[in-house]
């Protein structure tokens, strides 16, 4: 998600659409214009896909959370 700017260039240029140095002059333009919308697009996707990732997993659990003081999740594997 954070490097997307770069990849619709790179691939027109893999597919030869356009040139190289066009695709490179367009992905320096999208990112430069919005570096900062494609990090925190990066760092949300990236903390929903662990979030989710965990939940499916059952490795954290919301109700576990307050059992613990020091702020630090409760975690198990499930194993004894």
């Amino acid at each position: 998600m954070g490097i997307l700017c770069c990849v619709g260039p790179t691939v027109l240029a893999l597919l030869g659409i356009v040139s190289a140095g066009t695709a490179f002059v367009w992905a320096t333009d999208l990112y430069d214009g919005y570096a900062w919308w494609f990090r925190l697009a990066g760092l949300a996707v990236l903390a929903g896909l662990v979030w989710w990732s965990l939940r499916r997993r059952g490795v954290c659990s919301a109700a576990a959370a307050p059992r613990d003081v020091r702020g630090i999740p409760v975690c198990s594997s499930g194993k004894s």
